[in-house]
């Protein structure tokens, strides 16, 4: 089994390594197609390379920083120092995916594109290729942005200039609008999406006459465009570098387009970021404003209380226990400022008013409500930056609205628990207060109201200096701005095109025309459905084949004759040697010649090979006309019709002797015919009679070979009929004529016996040296 294999695989590699000769035998006869091909390929590259614009790479890179770090705002208020904290800013994670989404989104590249006109093209119509304008086109096409924004269809004009007329064709998709001849500019052109206005523009052309392509597309389709052709991507996952490119024939549009969008990318971002601090801003000064005039108020209620209890000093023996009780009054002061400023947050956050603004930071406020606040900005900037791109009643939109409104709600829990704990903070302090006042009874009346009322001044001076801190503190916060993305390389251009690769093309060229060839050549053997050669012929089936004929380039179709030694003749030879390993015994004489179809050279064949086989010392040959249906073989040798009653006669009428339809062929004296005779109405029952077994009886007693020129047997039965007295069959094939399906019909009577010691001969194939023996060309003689 493993002998078998190893076998196997030897013959298939053989037959690849064959495969592959005559593949290279056949390019080589064809040499002059892979020199056209070549120089075909590489004249269309070269001129290619010279038509063809470059197309340039530019790059840029930007840094996303990140501000990840919270600032302390704490405020020395007195007994206040060190206690409040507040929040200066958003703590923001960036997500560098969502910012590679943002700065390619329709929307941004919409305002781009809008920003630089790129909606709008320019060329000058050249022999070869056009040449893009970009910013020095000399006649300029403007049209209303607001139909920009909506306009569906694509314009197209085609403005030739020439001294003193100026004509417009204009065609909207595929709709062709009349032309307009002109005498100068500017000119406004009316359609049915709106007025296009056409003036000169400050870059005058370098030449008269010249024809200007102008193209006007939608806002919306040159944004998709754009998204395809910027890319827009991070460096690496764990990097904060995104990078921008883009291929373009102008290296300043290119550069122009990348830094635009660097430079609206970071306009955004301070928008973005401006927005928490002004609305804090804002905030502050509604604040600042009431604490004004509640200052006023108390400042004037402590001038009168004084003025009507005469209060100018207090006396020494109460110095102590006003001591203790500052300090406690200072905790309370503590505790309603605290209070009022979480009224103050309730009041906001609780305003319906304010729902989806930003709420106020750096107020002092205490830590977990300041941290609730805060993911409470965080999460309503992100659904600001989608609002740009989604509509409101978007899935996303609606899902960033109710976690919004579940925080908002725990933002007001929280301050309910501020409030509680406050209250509960106060009410002790309070006790402890009472228990100091009762040690302080014999302090006047007036002294503890005035007390009173300077506590309350202290309260109201202690919170607008707070305000007015945290108002210079957010002043700075503007001022102090920086750009989000910062700028590591501006737009720049790789100096090298990207395209056209002159040499790739070139080489690549080459060895596209080295492969047509071949690819024609194997293309060709795929679709021919005719056999060519004696080499296919082999290889397509295991029929032996005894040899091929070459084409009879002579109108006389006897080619084998005494002393001539032609390709052909020779071929005829070969095949003489060839059936002498068929017929094997002594008593095996007749051939019987048959093929497929008509066409196929049967006859031909019939006459020279018998003429080969009479060729050979003392051996008398007869050719036997058997196809009936279709008589040759005597027309062939201009044998008249009476000069032998032929076979057909023979088997239709016993007083017939065989030797009586015997004729000389005038070929050779040892070569005989016997003529088919009348065309019977019967073929096929005549084919049939005992007599053609008598007659082939006396052939063999009297001749050395009988050759048998039957019917086609692709088209009639006739040929099997005559197997019963034939010892071998040669079946005719033609080159460029016999069908390849033909050969499973052949190997089916092969299969199943109908024919004896059937073998092939390809006829009318092309001549070949070494033919001959080197005796000349043609019909050379020795």
């Amino acid at each position: 089994m493993e002998q078998k294999k190893k076998t196997a695989a030897t013959s298939n590699k053989q037959e690849e390594i064959i495969n592959f000769n005559e593949l290279l035998s056949l390019s080589l006869k064809h040499w002059k197609w892979f020199i056209v091909s070549v120089i075909v390929c590489f004249t269309i590259a070269f001129i290619y390379v010279k038509v063809t614009p470059n197309t340039y790479q530019l790059l840029a890179n930007i840094l996303i920083k990140t501000d990840d770090k919270k600032s302390s705002l704490a405020s020395k208020m007195g007994a206040l120092s060190g206690v409040m904290s507040g929040m200066g800013g958003l703590s923001m994670s960036d997500n560098i995916d969502d910012e590679v989404r943002f700065l390619s989104s329709h929307t941004f590249m919409k305002n781009m594109i809008m920003d630089l006109g790129l909606h709008t093209d320019y060329q000058i119509e050249g022999f070869f290729t056009n040449d893009g304008l970009y910013n020095n086109s000399p006649i300029v096409a403007e049209i209303d942005k607001n139909i920009l924004d909506t306009l569906t269809a694509n314009f197209s004009f085609k403005i030739i200039v020439k001294e003193n007329n100026i004509t417009i064709k204009t065609k909207i998709d595929k709709k062709k609008l009349p032309s307009v001849n002109i005498k100068s500019l500017p000119y406004i052109l009316h359609t049915e999406y709106g007025d296009v206005l056409f003036k000169y523009s400050e870059h005058p052309a370098k030449k008269l006459p010249y024809t200007l392509l102008v193209s006007i597309c939608g806002a919306d389709f040159t944004a998709e465009a754009f998204q395809k052709t910027v890319k827009i991507g991070a460096a690496s996952k764990k990097s904060n570098i995104i990078g921008l490119s883009i291929q373009d024939q102008s290296i300043p549009r290119g550069k122009e387009i990348l830094n635009t969008l660097i430079e609206k990318y970071n306009e955004d971002a301070l928008d973005d970021k401006n927005k928490t601090a002004l609305n804090t801003g804002k905030f502050i000064n509604e604040r600042l404003q009431a604490l004004v005039y509640d200052l006023s108020e108390i400042e004037r209620a402590v001038e009168n209380y004084k003025d009507d209890n005469q209060l100018v000093d207090i006396k020494a023996e109460t110095e102590l226990y006003l001591k203790k009780m500052g300090d406690m009054k200072g905790t309370l002061v503590y505790l309603d400022v605290q209070s009022q400023l979480i009224k103050m947050v309730e009041d906001y956050v609780k305003d319906p008013s304010n729902k989806y603004t930003l709420m106020p930071g750096g107020l002092g406020i205490p830590k977990e409500m300041a941290d609730n606040m805060q993911n409470y900005n965080e999460l309503l900037l992100q659904r600001t930056n989608y609002l740009r791109d989604m509509s409101p009643t978007n899935p996303v939109i609606l899902s960033l609205n109710e976690q919004l409104d579940l925080m908002q709600k725990n933002i007001v829990v929280s301050i309910e628990n501020v409030k509680r704990d406050i209250a509960k903070n106060k009410d002790s302090w309070t006790k402890e207060e009472s228990q100091m006042s009762s040690r302080i009874r014999k302090i006047p009346r007036q002294e503890r109201e005035f007390i009173d009322v300077q506590r309350q001044q202290k309260i109201k001076t202690e919170l607008y200096l707070f305000m007015l801190e945290r108002q210079e503190e957010n002043n700075l916060t503007l001022a102090s701005t920086t750009p989000k993305a910062k700028i590591i390389d501006d737009a720049f251009s790789v100096w090298k095109p990207v395209w056209p690769r002159r040499l790739r093309i070139l080489a690549a060229s080459i060895l596209i025309g080295l492969f047509l060839p071949v690819a024609l050549l194997v293309i060709k053997g795929f679709l021919t459905f005719k056999i060519e050669d004696k080499t296919q012929l082999e290889k397509l089936t295991s029929i032996p084949v005894l040899g091929e004929i070459c084409k009879n380039k002579n109108t006389d179709p006897v080619v084998v004759k005494e002393g001539v030694t032609s390709s052909i003749a020779e071929l005829f030879r070969l095949i003489r040697t060839n059936i002498r390993f068929i017929l094997t015994k002594p008593e095996e004489k007749v051939i019987t010649v048959t093929s497929s179809v008509s066409g196929e050279g049967k006859t031909f064949f019939v006459i020279n090979f018998a003429m080969s086989l009479s060729l050979m010392k003392d051996k008398k040959v007869v050719m036997v006309g058997l196809d009936i249906r279709d008589p040759k073989l005597a027309e062939y040798l201009s044998i008249p019709p009476t000069a032998s009653k032929g076979i057909t006669a023979f088997m239709s009428s016993d007083a017939i002797q065989p030797h009586e339809v015997i004729v000389p062929s005038k070929l050779h004296p040892n070569l005989y015919l016997i003529p088919a005779g009348p065309i019977p109405p019967n073929p096929s029952e005549l084919l049939l009679s005992n007599r053609l077994e008598e007659m082939f009886a006396y052939l063999r007693d009297n001749f050395d070979y009988i050759i048998v020129d039957s019917a086609p047997a692709g088209m009639v039965s006739d040929t099997f009929a005559l197997d019963r007295v034939s010892d071998a069959t040669v079946y005719m094939c033609r080159a460029y004529h016999t069908h390849k399906s033909h050969l499973k019909f052949i190997e089916g009577i092969v299969a199943n016996e109908q024919l004896k010691k059937v073998s092939l001969v390809i006829n009318c194939t092309t001549a070949k040296s070494g033919y001959g023996y080197g005796y000349g060309k043609g019909s050379g003689k020795k």
